[in-house]
């Protein structure tokens, strides 16, 4: 089963506290430059369709929709969040937008030859499944799926994932709330199989040293906590965006285990699927008379 993680939060508020940050981000050139320079940025060079359209879904502030439109991609951009879709319109000048869930995306069956789906369908309670089924839904046959999700590398398997156990699981629906799945390989596969995808191949989704999702993103999970506002209430204060670097006092062991393999502390697993063809006999069944 994906490893679930729960942390702090105040119900209905932390969805507008955590986007607004790719809405108005400390240092806008970085943040648009940073698909670019991402290990698995070859991988989406090379998959992406430049014929037909590329939906983008659950966009947040665009750096994946701007990398695609530059590599000649007509991208639909489509993300729930308002404001962040006003900063993709200004980032992005030729995208399409819509606001829209990625569970329901407002396309047309069939209609789109690729997709990005970038830390998104974890965050579902329910598993991955309705997002990939949405997915699944819009590509035409043989359409192509580049999906990231948090994977769950050896340094979460050994560390991180008990002191979520101790610190933060335990609390589930006790002030933790669910904020999402993380994923092996063969869940990932299975997940995507069972929606009618093929997969061609995995990439670790991740920054190169001393930068590390993975990393930082723990960190600052475990590190949220209730605080007093000074006024008899609560807050729940988070913990500033550094833009993924790496504590240097850790950057020695972040090297040597990337060094070993990126997969060891790669945050996020990339996969490259292809929705599944139907057999000829299915096809010839759907024909009208």
């Amino acid at each position: 089963m994906p490893f679930p993680i729960y942390v702090p939060f105040f119900p209905g508020a932390e969805p507008h506290r955590i986007l607004s940050r790719e809405a108005t981000p400390t240092d806008e050139r970085g943040y648009l430059e940073q698909a670019g320079q991402m290990i698995s940025a070859p991988v989406f060079t090379q998959a992406l369709p430049r014929q037909g359209l590329v939906v983008d879904a659950g966009c947040g502030g665009g750096r994946w929709t701007r990398f695609a439109a530059q590599l000649g991609c007509n991208v639909v951009a489509v993300d729930c969040y308002r404001p962040v879709l006003h900063q993709v319109r200004v980032r992005v000048p030729k995208a399409h937008l819509l606001a829209a869930d990625a569970g329901r995306l407002p396309l047309h069956d069939g209609s789109a030859a690729g997709a990005i789906s970038l830390g998104v369908v974890e965050h579902d309670p329910q598993g991955p499944a309705p997002m990939l089924g949405e997915l699944a839904r819009v590509l035409e046959p043989g359409g192509i799926l580049l999906l990231s999700v948090p994977f769950n590398n050896l340094l979460r398997r050994f560390v991180f994932n008990a002191l979520y156990r101790r610190y933060n699981n335990r609390w589930a629906g006790k002030g933790h709330y669910f904020v999402e799945y993380r994923f092996s390989a063969a869940e990932l596969r299975k997940a995507l199989v069972e929606q009618g995808f093929s997969v061609e191949h995995f990439a670790p989704h991740e920054f190169f040293p001393p930068r590390n999702m993975g990393w930082v993103a723990d960190r600052n999970l475990l590190s949220l906590r209730f605080a007093p506002d000074g006024r008899g209430g609560w807050e729940l204060p988070l913990p500033p965006h550094r833009g993924w670097e790496v504590d240097k006092r850790w950057r020695p062991l972040l090297g040597a285990l990337w060094k070993l393999s990126p997969w060891f502390v790669a945050g996020e697993i990339l996969a490259v699927a292809r929705k599944r063809t139907p057999p000829l006999a299915d096809r010839a069944q759907r024909q009208p008379a």
